[in-house]
C-alpha cells in the first residue's frame, strides 16, 4: 500500500464513520445506530477498494509481461574478420601513349566476406591483387605519362575504398600506392616537350617575321611616298629629320621592289652596248679607266695640309712644300715638284741659281739622262742651306751621302762612278754612284 492508497482509505473511514455520527447527533439517533452504520459501511468500502486495487495490479502485471516479451536483447555480434596484408609487385601499367608505361606498386589489404563459406579460393591474395591492378589499369590507360604524380594521388584515393573481387568472396583495398616512370622514358618525354615548345616558339617567330616582312614590303615600302608617310607617322614632331631621310627612304623603297642601283653603277649603261669596256675572257669586262676621276698630287698634298693643321701662307707650310718638292726632284720627278711649287706659290730653287756647288753629297743619278741636272740642283740647294748655317734637310730616297772626293788619291783624277750590282739584283734601276778608290797605303804597312 502506497501513500495514495492510505490517503484514500483515511478519507473513506472519515466519511463512513464521521458522517453517521454527525447525523446521529444532529437528528438525535440512538447510540447503537451511530455505531452500526459505520460498521456496515466501512467493510463494504474497503472490500470494493481492495478489489479495484487487485484488478489494477493484475492488469499492470500483464502489460509489463507483454512489454518484456516484446523487447528482446540483440544477439551477440560475430567476431569481425581481420584484414590480411600482401604487396603488389612492380607492375607495368599502360598510359595514353602506347610506347610509355607506368611502373605501379602498392600494399593490398584483403579479407573474406563474413557471409561467404571458406575456403573459396586456393590463393585469395591473388584475387585481391587482381582486383586492385584491374582498377588501377582502367585509370592509367587514359592518363599522360608525364602526369604520373597527379595520377598517383588519384589512385591512392580511389584504391583506398574496399571493393570486391570478380568472385565476390574477397574484399580488397590498397594503400601506399607508387606510380613512376622509367628514367629513360622520362628524359625522352621531357626532351620531346622541350622540342615541341621550341618549335612552337620558332614557328610563332617565323609567322611574326613573315607578317612583318609582308607589312614592310607590301605596305610601308611599296613606294617612296608610302615610306615617307610611314616614317612621318613615327616622327610627327621632327619633320626636318623626315625631309633629310627622304633619299634614304627612296633607296629603301627601290631596293624592296628590286629597282635599286648601286651608286657606283648608276652611270653605267643599262642596255647591251658594251663598247666602252674591254673584253677580257679570263676576268670578264674591264673598263678602260676608272669611273671616278683620279685625284691630282696637289689635291692629295692639300688634304694632307688640312688634316695636319698647316694654314695657307704659313712659313711651316712653305717649308714643308719645299721639302716635299726637293724629295720629288731628287727621285727624278721634276714635273711633280714644279707642280707643287706652282700650286702652292713657292719659289723653285732651280730658278734662283745661287748657292755653292755641292761638295759633300753626291746624288744618285737617275736612269733618265734628262733628269740628272735636277739631282745636281738638289745637292746645290742642300749646300746652299749648309753655307747659310741652316741645317740640311734629310736626303730624299735615291741620294747617297758620300764624303767629298774631288780626285782619287795620288792621281788627281776625279773618282769614277760605277754601277751598283746590288740594285741590278733587286730589280731596281741601276744608278751611277760614287765609289771610293782603293785605300791609301798606310804608313804602318
Amino acid at each position: 500500500m502506497n501513500s495514495s492508497d492510505k490517503s484514500m482509505l483515511g478519507a473513506a473511514v472519515f466519511l463512513c464513520a464521521g458522517v453517521p455520527v454527525i447525523c446521529g447527533f444532529v437528528f438525535g439517533w440512538p447510540l447503537w445506530l451511530l455505531f452500526a452504520v459505520p460498521l456496515l459501511v466501512i467493510p463494504g468500502v474497503v472490500h470494493r477498494r481492495t478489489r479495484a486495487r487487485l484488478a489494477y495490479e493484475r492488469d499492470l502485471d500483464l502489460r509489463m509481461s507483454a512489454q518484456r516479451l516484446a523487447v528482446q536483447p540483440p544477439p551477440p555480434a560475430p567476431e569481425p574478420v581481420r584484414h590480411q596484408q600482401t604487396s603488389v609487385p612492380v607492375t607495368a601499367l599502360p598510359s595514353a601513349q602506347p610506347d610509355y608505361r607506368f611502373v605501379f606498386s602498392a600494399t593490398v589489404y584483403w579479407r573474406f566476406r563474413p557471409d561467404v563459406p571458406q575456403p573459396v579460393h586456393g590463393n585469395p591474395a591473388a584475387l585481391a591483387i587482381e582486383a586492385i591492378v584491374a582498377q588501377a589499369k582502367d585509370v592509367t590507360a587514359a592518363e599522360e605519362p608525364l602526369d604520373h604524380q597527379q595520377v598517383r594521388h588519384r589512385l591512392d584515393s580511389l584504391l583506398g575504398q574496399p571493393r570486391l573481387d570478380r568472385t565476390g568472396a574477397v574484399e580488397a583495398s590498397a594503400a601506399g600506392v607508387r606510380l613512376e616512370l622509367e628514367p629513360a622514358d622520362r628524359e625522352r618525354l621531357e626532351m620531346f616537350a622541350r622540342t615541341r615548345k621550341d618549335a612552337e616558339v620558332w614557328d610563332y617567330q617565323r609567322h611574326r617575321e613573315q607578317d612583318k616582312r609582308r607589312y614592310l614590303g607590301e605596305d610601308v615600302l611599296r613606294d617612296t611616298g608610302s615610306a615617307v608617310v610611314w616614317w612621318l607617322s613615327r616622327h610627327e614632331n621632327d619633320v626636318q629629320t623626315v625631309v633629310q631621310d627622304i633619299p634614304t627612304l627612296a633607296d629603301l623603297a627601290q631596293a624592296a621592289n628590286n629597282q635599286w642601283t648601286p651608286p657606283a653603277q648608276q652611270g653605267l649603261p643599262s642596255g647591251g652596248d658594251m663598247s666602252m669596256f674591254e673584253v677580257d675572257f679570263s676576268g670578264g669586262y674591264v673598263p678602260d679607266e676608272d669611273v671616278a676621276s683620279p685625284r691630282s698630287l696637289s689635291d692629295v698634298v692639300e688634304e694632307m695640309f688640312d688634316r695636319a693643321g698647316l694654314e695657307a701662307g704659313s712659313p711651316e707650310r712653305d717649308l714643308f712644300v719645299d721639302r716635299v718638292a726637293d724629295g720629288l726632284r731628287a727621285a727624278g720627278k721634276t714635273a711633280a715638284a714644279q707642280e707643287l711649287h706652282s700650286t702652292f706659290s713657292t719659289l723653285d730653287p732651280e730658278l734662283l741659281g745661287d748657292g755653292p756647288e755641292p761638295d759633300s753629297v753626291q746624288p744618285v743619278a737617275s736612269a733618265e739622262p734628262s733628269e740628272e741636272p735636277d739631282g745636281a740642283a738638289e745637292v746645290s740647294r742642300a749646300g746652299a742651306q749648309e753655307g747659310r748655317g741652316e741645317p740640311s734637310p734629310p736626303l730624299p730616297p735615291g741620294v747617297v751621302a758620300q764624303p767629298p772626293a774631288s780626285a782619287e788619291p795620288g792621281t788627281g783624277e776625279p773618282t769614277p762612278q760605277r754601277p751598283d750590282p746590288g740594285a741590278e739584283a733587286n730589280g731596281e734601276k741601276t744608278d751611277h754612284i760614287e765609289h771610293p778608290g782603293p785605300p791609301e797605303n798606310d804608313s804602318s804597312s
